[in-house]
């Protein structure tokens, strides 16, 4: 699991993928390549959904 393929599901809207790496358990909150976490790129691109799901799983806001 790249963070790459991560980083593009997050800014993508690829809920589903994303769920994935949840599942396999990816950290919302690790800061990913480029000094960002996963509820950065979601914002930045406008994925309401994803960012809905990464606070459910525990995202900090901060």
């Amino acid at each position: 699991m790249s963070d790459k393929e991560f980083m593009w599901a997050l800014k993508n809207g690829d809920l589903d993928e994303v769920k994935d790496y949840v599942a396999k358990g990816e950290d919302v909150n690790r800061t990913l390549e480029g000094g960002r976490k996963p509820l950065h790129y979601a914002a930045d691109c406008g994925q309401l959904e994803i960012l809905e799901f990464l606070l459910l799983k525990g995202a900090d806001i901060n």
